[in-house]
């Protein structure tokens, strides 16, 4: 089972993570967490693209909607070579926000980044609705 790392609170509601590892390619081989938690599904979302297999279809809603569609085809060329969980924050019962930093290879360019993946409820599972872009 995964665990998420621990946290502290900040002012503005956010939870960081402390010693929060980052993952590379070699980390992620076997890593698919699955969709439990808000951070699962979003490691596993993350590791699969990493991967380039197709296990991170298993973390999305059934139903996509046109944003998610529209920011998986951003996605597309992206080449993952790190992750690493920054913080969450909980927005209802059914959505969190989870702050990711990600280093990638986009258009040929080094690119480093933070940004919010919205994970939602969906059943019994949490998937990925909103995954940075």
């Amino acid at each position: 089972m995964f665990t998420a790392p621990e946290t502290f609170e900040a002012e503005d509601g956010w939870q960081f993570y402390t010693n929060a590892p980052a993952w590379d390619l070699p980390a992620v081989a076997d890593l698919a967490p699955g969709d439990a938690t808000p951070e699962a599904a979003v490691v596993h979302f993350y590791a699969s693209r990493m991967r380039k297999d197709l296990r991170w279809e298993e973390v999305l809603p059934a139903v996509r909607s046109d944003v998610l569609v529209r920011k998986l085809a951003r996605m597309e060329g992206w080449t993952i070579r790190t992750l690493r969980l920054v913080a969450r924050k909980q927005r209802s019962d059914r959505r969190w926000y989870v702050k990711v930093h990600l280093d990638l290879l986009r258009d040929g360019k080094e690119v480093a980044f933070r940004d919010d993946a919205t994970v939602e409820r969906d059943g019994d599972r949490w998937v990925v609705t909103r995954p940075p872009t």
